[in-house]
């Protein structure tokens, strides 16, 4: 379990927040007590998307793509040489992620070191970014658009037992696929890991951002109207 110290540390760091909607506060406080350092990580992560793969084209690629192609057509050369050239100069595609919100929808989560923090921390950063990859999460993202208004009872709970059985899976999933990032960079092989230690929701453009920052401020202007009445009292 690790070596530990003389006497423990007791200073805590703790950090509070709301979730997009303003309807769930959330904090969470660490201490790293005997421990020679801290060993835990934790996610408080207040919004949720999913990303989908999709297939892009260069612009660039586009561009010379489609002047040979005029080319063609007006000079009619239709030679082996030619096409050899224009095969040469084919798009492409390069992998990009679609942003699919899951409204409502807020992950919490404490990773233990247990003499160590290496794995900890690693799950910390990268486990919202894997999970929102997995291919049950993208269903699951989908799956809660559809419009249960017009669905009988027993579709409605239909609806719900489809759903909760791909967040299953996609969380058996995610941690699978964590412990495999984690074997490959314990054995040098972290260059096979695309965008390992990305800060989740850093380029996340949708609404909830927008929402959580104006929720954020409200919180600090009422915190600090408060500590002023305090110290006139």
């Amino acid at each position: 379990m690790g070596n530990l110290l003389g006497s423990p540390i007791t200073e805590k760091e703790t950090h509070t927040g709301w979730t997009p909607d303003g309807k769930l506060q959330y904090g969470v406080s660490s201490m790293q007590g005997w421990r020679i350092h801290m060993e835990d990580a934790h996610i408080c992560q207040p919004f949720l998307y999913a990303e989908a793969p999709q297939e892009s084209q260069s612009n660039n690629n586009c561009r010379n793509l489609n002047s040979q192609t005029s080319d063609m057509s007006i000079k009619k050369q239709k030679n082996d040489e030619e096409s050899t050239t224009v095969k040469s100069n084919a798009v492409t595609p390069s992998s990009q992620w679609t942003q699919i919100p899951v409204p409502n929808h807020s992950l919490y989560a404490v990773f233990d070191g247990h003499g160590g923090s290496f794995a900890a921390e690693y799950a910390g950063r990268n486990f919202c970014r894997v999970l929102s990859r997995t291919t049950h999460f993208i269903q699951y993202a989908h799956h809660i658009k559809k419009d249960t208004a017009t669905m009988t009872p027993s579709e409605q709970a239909q609806h719900r037992t489809e759903g909760l059985s791909y967040l299953e899976e996609s969380l058996n999933n995610a941690f699978i696929e964590l412990d495999r990032e984690i074997y490959q960079h314990v054995y040098g092989e972290s260059s096979t890991v695309k965008d390992s230690n990305q800060i989740y929701g850093e380029n996340y453009e949708h609404e909830e951002v927008t929402q959580l920052q104006a929720i954020m401020e409200k919180e600090n202007s009422h915190s600090q109207t408060n500590s002023a009445s305090s110290e006139n009292d």
